[in-house]
C-alpha cells in the first residue's frame, strides 16, 4: 500500500477514522486517492436525529446510545460511538500528536470507497488507509457494522498506539476488491497480524507489476499479492476449479494453506 513513514497496526475493536490519517501497517506512502464518489442508497447505520436536527448519539450499530461520551483530551465531540456533531459531520481525530477531535464535514462517498480524506466520507466515517470506514470503542473487538471485520489500533514508527486512533478492518474480497474498496484501491490479506483473527482490509495499491518482484503485499497492484514463496506479484484467484477465468495463465494453487482466505465458503489462493 515507495514508502515515506511507516504507521503499523495492532489489533484492535471497532473503528472511526481520522482527517490526518496513519497509515497501513506495511504501507507507508498513500497513493492517490481515486475512488467512487457514490451516495449511500439507504441508511448508512450511523444517523440518529434528535428533534432539533442534530446528531447527539450516532451509534456504528445505528442504536441511539443514553449519552454523548466526549472523546479526549479536547472533549470537542465522540468517536465511538459518533457524538456531539451536527448533521452532515463526521466526530474525527484532528491531531494525530495529541489526540484531539473535532467535527468535520462530511462527504458522499460510501464504507470502503477509496478516500484522501475524512470530508469525502459519509457521516460517521473517517478516511484511513486510503478507505472510509468506521472508528470502534476497543481494540480486538469485533466490529458491528455490516462489511467490517475487527477493530485495530493504529501505532507510530516506535509501535507506539495513536491517541484514539481505533478504527474498523474491512471485509473485502481479495480477488474482487472493486466489490467494497471501490475503483483505485486493493483489497489485502492479513492471516496474523490481528491474530487471533484473520482480516482482509481495504488500503493502497502498489505499483509493482503482474509477477514483478516484491516484497510484501503494499507493493503490488489491484487483485495482485506477494507470493510468500515467489516473492513475485500473482493473481488472487478462487480454488476448486469452478472458476476458470480467474486466472488468464497458468492455474489456482493454494499458495497459503490454512491461512488462505475463504471468502463466502470459497477458499482462495494465487496464479501459478
Amino acid at each position: 500500500m515507495f514508502f515515506a513513514s511507516t504507521l503499523l497496526l495492532v489489533a484492535a475493536v471497532t473503528a472511526c477514522g481520522s482527517t490526518d490519517s496513519p497509515k497501513d501497517t506495511l504501507q507507508v506512502n498513500p497513493g492517490p486517492g481515486g475512488g467512487n464518489n457514490d451516495k449511500d442508497s439507504g441508511d448508512n447505520g450511523f444517523v440518529v436525529d434528535d428533534d432539533a436536527g442534530n446528531h447527539p448519539v450516532q451509534d456504528a450499530g445505528g442504536e441511539a446510545a443514553a449519552t454523548c461520551n466526549l472523546t479526549p483530551p479536547n472533549d470537542g465531540c465522540g468517536l465511538a460511538p459518533q457524538c456531539g456533531c451536527n448533521a452532515n459531520e463526521t466526530c474525527d481525530i484532528t491531531n494525530t500528536t495529541s489526540g484531539a477531535v473535532g467535527c468535520v464535514k462530511a462527504g458522499t462517498k460510501s464504507l470502503g470507497r477509496a478516500c484522501t480524506a475524512t470530508g469525502e466520507c459519509l457521516e460517521g466515517l473517517t478516511c484511513q488507509f486510503g478507505s472510509c470506514r468506521p472508528y470502534c470503542a476497543k481494540v480486538g473487538v469485533a466490529c458491528t457494522v455490516a462489511g467490517t471485520g475487527v477493530c485495530i489500533a493504529a501505532t507510530d514508527e516506535n509501535s507506539v498506539p495513536l491517541p484514539n486512533s481505533t478504527i474498523c478492518t474491512l471485509n473485502c474480497d481479495p480477488v474482487s476488491p472493486e466489490a467494497l474498496c471501490g475503483t483505485g484501491n486493493t483489497c489485502l490479506w492479513f492471516p496474523s497480524l490481528y491474530a487471533p483473527a484473520k482480516v482482509t482490509d481495504c488500503s493502497f495499491p502498489g505499483d509493482n507489476a503482474p509477477l514483478a518482484a516484491c516484497s510484501t503485499d503494499y507493493d503490488c497492484g489491484i487483485g495482485y499479492a506477494c507470493d510468500p514463496t515467489k516473492s513475485k506479484c500473482e493473481k488472487w484467484c478462487r480454488l476448486g476449479g469452478g472458476f476458470p477465468g480467474d486466472c488468464t495463465t497458468g492455474s489456482c494453487k493454494d499458495v497459503y494453506g490454512a491461512d488462505a482466505p475463504t471468502i463466502s465458503g470459497v477458499k482462495e489462493g494465487l496464479c501459478q
